[in-house]
């Protein structure tokens, strides 16, 4: 009896699986981010798609009735990985004036890596056990960084020209 109470009161583990799904609840699920796009994006439709990136821009064009409107592709995923077609028609969607946010650990294609001028890195050093991250912006960033224990990342970005590239945050002295 002791040990059914025990079972039942136990916290349950946390799932570290990275799932960036809109509906999980879980570290690396994304319900938190997009349960707030509402209030980041008001009066703005919310729309989650699963589609490569020229059918779903060209399913914006092809069913607007204005070409004044602007809109918001933010992908967030574990990699982003894109052929050519999919490159030349997010870049002439950002041309066109909308915004385009990629949250993503690898993958960046090539084409995107020497428009922005950065190249995706990573060095890994089995010897630390947590990594220190801050933000660029002086009102998020922390005296002595944010420590992320028992995470050892060393994926970066080697930027060549940070004019056009915003940068939002740093993992030591490489830029994220």
């Amino acid at each position: 009896m002791v040990y059914i109470i025990f079972e039942i009161a136990r916290p349950k583990p946390i799932n570290w699986a990275e799932s960036y799904i809109n509906t999980d609840k879980i570290p690396f699920g994304t319900f938190a981010i997009y349960d707030l796009m509402s209030d980041i994006f008001p009066n703005q439709k919310i729309e989650s798609v699963r589609k490569p990136v020229y059918n779903q821009v060209s399913d914006l064009y092809a069913y607007n009735d204005s070409i004044n409107d602007r809109y918001n592709y933010i992908f967030i995923n574990d990699g982003f990985n894109i052929d050519t077609l999919d490159t030349k028609m997010l870049l002439s969607f950002a041309e066109a004036g909308n915004s385009v946010f990629i949250a993503s650990t690898y993958s960046y294609t090539d084409t995107l890596s020497e428009k922005f001028g950065f190249n995706p890195g990573s060095e890994y050093q089995v010897s630390n056990d947590s990594v220190i991250t801050n933000f660029t912006d002086k009102k998020l960033a922390s005296k002595h960084g944010y420590i992320f224990r028992g995470w050892n990342s060393g994926n970066h970005f080697k930027i060549k020209n940070p004019k056009l590239i915003e940068i939002l945050g740093k993992i030591g002295r490489a830029h994220v």
